[in-house]
């Protein structure tokens, strides 16, 4: 059976399998427990565990296979990760940190006590 879908939330259960023909752009995202997946022509296999996502960029079939029940999800388009997430939090609050030190070194800048690097 074929089946074409954006966006696929599932419970793979212990042992089981699934496999994806064409999963070009897709992510595929482990919420709960663990998976191993493996792709056709790849070399190397991957082991995701909860909070993971993985980009499939080509399309060569995949095929994922649980370690113990777990929740997945695959989805077309854009993902963002929560390792993209806590970087953009961190870069926002070294960026609020420094920011009175950026003033402060600017306005040396402009008076001339400080060259502008």
């Amino acid at each position: 059976m074929q089946v074409a879908f954006n966006h696929l939330d599932f419970l793979l259960p212990s042992n089981g399998t699934l496999s994806v023909l064409r999963p070009a752009s897709m992510a595929v995202s482990v919420k709960r427990g663990v998976v191993w997946l493996t792709q056709d022509a790849h070399t190397e296999d991957h082991v995701l565990r909860a909070g993971e996502t993985m980009r499939i960029r080509d399309d060569d079939p995949i095929v994922l296979s649980a370690f113990r029940n777990s929740e997945v999800e695959l989805h077309q388009g854009q993902t963002r990760a929560p390792v993209t997430r806590a970087l953009r939090n961190a870069a926002a609050w070294a960026l609020r940190r420094l920011r009175p030190t950026i003033r402060q070194r600017a306005r040396m800048a402009r008076r001339g006590a400080l060259p502008l690097l």
